[in-house]
């Protein structure tokens, strides 16, 4: 495969970046991702704000290494409550 265009698909070079810093990033990531792009199916934020969620909700959760299934589960938790209150504030 070739590599994609990252200036592009900018989002997709967030992802990779917190797979590669590892820890809790893909978490975050992926449970930012989740809830922008709900928001985005469902006319609540433009596309463009996707990846705004995805990185200001990488910002704003503490960095960790979680160690048990319970703590993966908080950070989650914890990373889908900043993504909503951010949709929340960007709504279209």
């Amino acid at each position: 495969f070739e590599k994609p265009d990252m200036k592009t698909f900018y989002g997709l070079e967030l992802a990779y970046e917190a797979g590669r810093k590892g820890g809790s990033l893909p978490t975050v990531f992926n449970a930012a991702n989740e809830i922008a792009v709900a928001a985005f199916l469902g006319g609540r934020i433009r596309f463009d704000q996707i990846f705004a969620v995805n990185a200001q909700t990488l910002e704003q959760t503490v960095f960790s290494t979680p160690d048990t299934l319970e703590s993966l589960m908080a950070l989650d938790a914890q990373a889908r409550t900043v993504a909503g209150s951010l949709v929340q504030r960007w709504q279209a």
